[in-house]
C-alpha cells in the first residue's frame, strides 16, 4: 500500500521538477549578429555535507547526455570546510559527484572516512549563468536519482 503511494509521490515530484525546468527555458529574440556569442565560463561553488562537512572529497562535474553521465567537465577536491569551486563552459543538465574524503560525525564527534565508491551527487541545470552555488547532500542525491529515473 505504501509502496504505491511512494511511487505516485515520486512521479508527481519528478513531473513538477520537469515542469519547473521547462518553464525556466526562455525564448531568445532575434539579433543583428547571426553568429552565436561565446559562452562565458560558469563558476560552480558549493559544499559537501553528510553529517558534517566533507573534507578532501573528490568532486567531479559531468555533462548529462541522454540521461547518462557524459563528458567529465572538471574535477577538484573540497577544502577542510567541505567547500569547492570549479569553472566549466557548458549548459544544460550537469551532474556533480562527491566521493571519498572524511567528515566529523556530529553525534559522536568521531572522524568518519568515506570510501571512494560511496558517492553522493547533485544535478543542476545551467542556462548561461555566471555562477551557481550548490550543496551536495544525501537529499540532493535522492533528487538526482529521481530525475535520472524519470529520464530513463
Amino acid at each position: 500500500m505504501f509502496g504505491i503511494q511512494i511511487t505516485k509521490v515520486c512521479k508527481v515530484i519528478s513531473i513538477i521538477a520537469l515542469l519547473i525546468m521547462q518553464a525556466a527555458c526562455g525564448g531568445g529574440g532575434g539579433g543583428e549578429n547571426p553568429l552565436p556569442q561565446e559562452r562565458p565560463d560558469t563558476k560552480i561553488s558549493g559544499s559537501v555535507f553528510v553529517s558534517g562537512a566533507m573534507s578532501s572529497t573528490d568532486i567531479k562535474v559531468y555533462q548529462l547526455t541522454d540521461g547518462d553521465k557524459g563528458e567529465l567537465l572538471a574535477s577538484t577536491k573540497t577544502d577542510k570546510s567541505g567547500e569547492f569551486e570549479v569553472s566549466i563552459n557548458a549548459s544544460g543538465a550537469i551532474i556533480i559527484e562527491a566521493s571519498g574524503g572524511s567528515y566529523r560525525e556530529t553525534a559522536s564527534n568521531k572522524v568518519v572516512s568515506v570510501k571512494g565508491a560511496q558517492a553522493i551527487s547533485a544535478i543542476i541545470y545551467l542556462q548561461g549563468e555566471d555562477e551557481q552555488n550548490i550543496a551536495i547532500t544525501p537529499f540532493t542525491t535522492m533528487i538526482h536519482a529521481l530525475a535520472e529515473y524519470s529520464i530513463k
